[in-house]
């Protein structure tokens, strides 16, 4: 727009010299010319802004759904291992444990991602819960591989201080039970922390928005 309007400035001056220097027709095209420089510039800068800021803000709402999209996979993920964590504390004493705690979301999502999304206080709780889901993972992994490992119940190990035999099925899985007992009152109490701050997080997003 403003080549053009420059090329027109200088096509106007031609006449000056053909016409003569009171050339009304030469007056007005320069008129023309001039208000057309003077308004249409800061026109063209004023909607390369607009377009700018609009731009901004799209990408800026795309930020904070993709952002509030990690929160709540984060949540749900969290709300369903603190499930599972419960479920395993009424259940390990007295059967096998089948199942196990999720880490998919955890191990699918990039730190960085979940630090944009959240702040460090967060990133710091989540990065803590996933090292305790993931070192609970192994202790029910090894849980299930003993129950079935029929050489454990055929080795017979002497209790010496009572006379007692047991076998080393009996042994390992009395210590892994107790170990996983012991680690499931911070693991619970670690999905409670980073539901809480997530949940703050998001609150204060929302009203920024409303601020807005």
């Amino acid at each position: 727009m403003i080549d053009s309007i420059s090329n027109q400035l200088a096509q106007s001056t031609r006449p000056m010299a053909q016409s003569g220097f009171f050339d009304i027709s030469f007056w007005q095209q320069l008129v023309v010319t001039s208000a057309g420089v003077i308004f249409g510039i800061p026109f063209a800068l004023w909607l390369n802004r607009k377009q700018v800021r609009r731009e901004d803000k799209k990408e800026a709402e795309t930020s904070r759904s993709r952002e509030k999209e990690v929160r709540d996979v984060l949540c749900r993920a969290i709300e369903n291992n603190r499930s599972l964590l419960r479920q395993i504390d009424a259940e390990l004493k007295t059967t096998c444990i089948f199942y196990n705690v999720d880490l998919s979301v955890f191990e699918s999502l990039p730190s960085t991602e979940i630090l944009r999304a959240t702040n460090l206080a967060a990133s710091e709780k989540l990065a803590h819960l996933r090292y305790e889901l993931t070192h609970l993972h192994r202790k029910i992994e090894l849980q299930l591989t003993i129950e079935f490992d029929g050489t454990l119940r055929t080795q017979i190990i002497k209790i010496v201080p009572r006379g007692q035999d047991v076998t080393r099925y009996d042994v390992m899985r009395s210590q892994l039970v107790t170990a996983i007992y012991l680690h499931l009152p911070s693991i619970i109490k670690a999905c409670e922390d980073a539901l809480t701050e997530i949940s703050r997080i998001s609150g204060e997003s929302t009203h920024q928005r409303q601020d807005k």
